[in-house]
């Protein structure tokens, strides 16, 4: 849009501002409709401020801005056994699919017809008993069974349960932990 309304990269918005109107193509009008001019002053250096949803000016900041654009919900019970101060992002970005059961399993896939009509194998890569699904993966495949037995060792959770529902229910009371 702005290399072929004939603007560069070094365009400054005073540029685009003429007698407090813009002198953008007219076609940008439609794409910004309530964009408001604003009041140059030329022996002022700019502040970079936020009008945020509700009307009200802030300082311009990252925190700000994603509290102000992000969608609001209430925190789920398993939140700090994602996020908490040592987390790995990379972990918690994964985890948290994982968590509401939104991972793109072959169940999942298949019923997105995703193979395009070719012939998928189904079987678990782990194990290869059975098509793979979130129960599955996390707590029927003898493999991540295994594994999960042998971390339960390791972190003291023996009598912890084998089944998703219970693993969760049984570290939310102690998420808080180090």
């Amino acid at each position: 849009m702005i290399s072929s309304a004939d603007f560069h990269g070094t365009t400054k918005v005073v540029d685009l501002i003429v007698e407090g109107s813009w002198i953008w193509p007219i076609e940008w009008n439609d794409k910004f409709p309530n964009l408001c001019v604003p009041i140059i002053e030329a022996h002022r250096d700019d502040d970079l401020i936020w009008r945020d949803s509700k009307g009200v000016l802030t300082d311009i900041s990252v925190q700000n801005i994603w509290d102000d654009i992000r969608n609001k919900a209430t925190k789920v019970p398993w939140y700090r056994l994602v996020r908490f101060n040592q987390c790995i992002p990379k972990h918690a970005f994964l985890l948290w699919p994982i968590m509401l059961r939104k991972l793109k399993t072959q169940d999942v896939l298949q019923a997105w017809d995703v193979q395009g009509g070719a012939t998928l194998n189904l079987s678990c890569f782990l194990c290869g008993s059975q098509p793979d699904s979130h129960s599955h993966l996390f707590y029927e495949c003898r493999f991540a069974s295994d594994i999960w037995n042998d971390v339960k060792i390791k972190v003291v959770l023996q009598n912890s349960s084998n089944i998703w529902n219970g693993i969760i229910m049984g570290l939310i009371p102690i998420a808080h932990k180090r």
